[in-house]
């Protein structure tokens, strides 16, 4: 059976394709290389690093990710950043509005679950509200003044996915990727048998990806401290560049083997 072109590798040819004007041909008929260039001297192959823990936890409830809630009964807008591994995301808007309700009421700005023990002199309500909140998965919630710039209008919940930890630099990003990519044998066995002189393997960070990879890779390149990785890749199968590309900013990292260049949707 030939292989058809996935949703993921048409958007890794477009990137490409903008970014380095080259015109790819579909050539995975039956386990090839996915692109090779018009004269064959370009391949590319196309993967994503996903954590499948965290796709099977999230299942159909995982809509709620990247969505916002908005309730009346909020006393002013939050960011909540929940544990992408929690199985209880069904009903979790209403489970957790009365938590941060409380937080409001006490002038506490945001919760953070490392600094839990922050909170063992607080009121008692407070601290069941903190307990509440982590029970349900939630990594980090914060309140923001500038959710709140317009005047009136209903306050919200924006969600995010969290869990896993989260990288302290590019590199530990980086290192991350190159713990799954290290694993894999297909992706450089089809770009070693493409004949290619120029071999590219394209990876996209997306919704699924490990939050300690993603996070790096969410924003533009740079913002909070994650510039591109001071270091080449170390992968244990020769690979020409590599790209690294968060799938809903476009943002990214590419390399051409020594030196990094950044990728700005």
């Amino acid at each position: 059976m030939v292989n058809t072109e996935r949703p993921d590798e048409l958007d890794a040819r477009a990137v490409f394709l903008a970014v380095t004007g080259v015109v790819l041909l579909h050539a995975d008929m039956n386990g090839e290389a996915d692109y090779i260039s018009e004269d064959g001297t370009v391949a590319v192959e196309v993967t994503s690093v996903t954590d499948e823990a965290a796709k099977a936890a999230r299942g159909p409830t995982g809509r709620l990710l990247g969505d916002q809630s908005t309730s009346a009964a909020l006393l002013q807008c939050w960011l909540v950043t929940v544990n992408d591994r929690h199985p209880r995301m069904n009903g979790l808007p209403d489970r957790v509005v009365p938590m941060l309700r409380t937080l409001s009421e006490h002038s506490v700005p945001s919760v953070w679950r490392r600094s839990r023990y922050m909170f063992s002199d607080a009121q008692p309500e407070v601290q069941e509200a903190v307990r509440s909140l982590l029970r349900n998965g939630i990594d980090h919630a914060v309140a923001p003044p500038e959710l709140c710039k317009t005047d009136p209008h209903e306050h919200r919940i924006v969600w995010a996915a969290g869990g896993g930890g989260t990288a302290g630099s590019s590199e530990d990003a980086l290192a991350a990727i190159e713990d799954d990519l290290n694993e894999r044998l297909d992706n450089s066995r089809k770009l070693a048998n493409s004949g290619a002189i120029s071999t590219h393997l394209f990876v996209w960070i997306d919704s699924y990806s490990p939050f300690r990879i993603a996070r790096a890779l969410r924003d533009a390149p740079s913002a909070d401290g994650f510039d591109v990785p001071s270091r080449p890749p170390q992968l244990s199968h020769p690979v020409g560049d590599l790209w690294i590309v968060h799938r809903k900013t476009r943002n990214g990292w590419w390399c051409n083997g020594s030196q990094w260049n950044a990728i700005r949707a």
